[in-house]
């Protein structure tokens, strides 16, 4: 299921944050319990791995890598804009309330999956330059 916004009790572990510049300046964020990590990292292996902090952030880094392209694809495609995306910023226990870029529109969803809650956050403002 997807919700809104995000409930008081959605406290990630991990979060990797891709800032996007061009015709459209923004940030698109994911958010993930290490659980749910893990459970990524294991998908996108193929196997069952232990759980290790450096693979686990790097997984995170390149689905959040993955997700902005789509979005930077869409963007230019829906209006014809041009985009750049930045290199994935990792945090380890991020506050999902603070904002490292803040924009004029702001859309947050919650996803409950089958390996726990997902959260994505996208900012967009007007043209500008990545952080």
């Amino acid at each position: 299921s997807v919700q809104r916004d995000w409930s008081h009790d959605f406290c990630p572990d991990l979060a990797a944050e891709i800032g996007f510049r061009g015709d459209v300046a923004g940030s698109f964020g994911l958010f993930l319990p290490w659980n749910a990590a893990h459970a990524l990292t294991n998908l996108l292996q193929g196997v069952d791995v232990p759980p290790d902090p450096e693979e686990i952030r790097d997984m995170a880094g390149e689905v959040a890598n993955l997700i902005a392209g789509g979005l930077k694809q869409r963007i230019r495609e829906a209006n014809d804009l041009a985009v750049e995306i930045a290199v994935p910023q990792i945090q380890v226990n991020p506050n999902p309330a603070e904002a490292s870029d803040k924009g004029k529109y702001q859309c947050r969803l919650l996803f409950r999956t089958n390996v726990g809650m997902i959260g994505v956050r996208v900012f967009l403002k007007g043209s500008g330059k990545a952080k």
